[in-house]
């Protein structure tokens, strides 16, 4: 079988490395990073057009426009480029496909999947970055983590693994969310909870008391005003997304923040790679049964 993989970043190269070992013929794009034995194509319209199964990197864009390409020197590659040159007989596999371009795909009658909608790998990714996220905190703070007040701000899978691992440590965990369901999960794994739609004086005191904030939702919960009673001590850690969402407050403020987006390619790049590896087999196996 005839692998290209375009972008991307060292997860890819363990990719890359694992389809090799299994005896598949191994082409990269855009990927100026060392992977013995594979062939680095030089015309990307060739390589899309012979290729079996062309896998773009997680996030897939950034933009919306062009591929996310971190490790690549030449010229930016747009999605168009690639969604025009691939043979209908191929199977494209992307990462955190948005609505607009799954519709672009089927416009042109493609073969995709997003791998970032199997459950097996949100999970593992999931805990991939939450224990990278402990070791960001650990690295950065002058005293433990044990007994330190820790925020974790977002009840979803990073949340949720983030609160078993600080817990593990003895950390003085408050889980913050909206979610009842999310709430009561922590609340029965002894956690101290604290409803995001509570009253802003108990967010300023949970602000108040923390060592580390680790943020994983998607847009700023936690009011201006609440940083603005942080101590300067306070580890801020991004976990969802760029520095746009972190609070000019604490900027202003000069507490240490930390955008710590796509960890786990930084923290566990081998892990990170496997599982991406075993969830991309799974859906070729799954679609070598589908057409058998």
């Amino acid at each position: 079988m005839k692998i290209l993989i375009v972008g991307g970043d060292s997860r890819q190269c363990e990719l890359g490395r694992r389809f090799l070992e299994a005896g598949d013929e191994v082409y990269t794009y855009a990927l100026d990073l060392p992977l013995e034995n594979a062939y680095a194509a030089e015309s990307l319209p060739n390589a899309l057009a012979n290729a079996d199964v062309i896998i773009l990197p997680l996030p897939m864009t950034r933009d919306g426009i062009y591929i996310n390409t971190p490790f690549y020197s030449g010229e930016k590659i747009t999605l168009d480029e690639v969604f025009s040159g691939i043979s209908k007989d191929s199977l494209l596999l992307c990462g955190k496909m948005s609505d607009a371009l799954r519709e672009k795909a089927k416009g042109l009658h493609l073969f995709f999947e997003d791998y970032y909608e199997n459950e097996l790998f949100l999970n593992e990714n999931a805990y991939i970055t939450a224990e990278g996220a402990l070791s960001l905190a650990m690295e950065r703070l002058n005293t433990t983590v044990k007994n330190s007040h820790v925020m974790i701000v977002g009840g979803g899978r990073i949340a949720k693994n983030l609160f078993l691992l600080l817990s593990a440590v003895n950390a003085r965990v408050c889980f913050c969310a909206r979610n009842d369901y999310d709430l009561r999960w922590a609340e029965a794994l002894g956690a101290k909870t604290l409803d995001l739609a509570s009253d802003t004086e108990d967010i300023e005191n949970a602000v108040a008391k923390s060592r580390v904030i680790f943020n994983t939702v998607p847009v700023q919960v936690i009011p201006d005003c609440a940083f603005e009673k942080a101590s300067k001590e306070l580890l801020y850690i991004e976990l969802a997304g760029d520095e746009a969402l972190i609070s000019p407050v604490l900027t202003k403020k000069g507490i240490y923040t930390v955008c710590a987006k796509a960890l786990p390619s930084k923290y566990a790049p081998q892990s990170a790679g496997k599982l991406l590896y075993d969830t991309i087999s799974c859906i070729l196996k799954e679609k070598k049964g589908e057409k058998a």
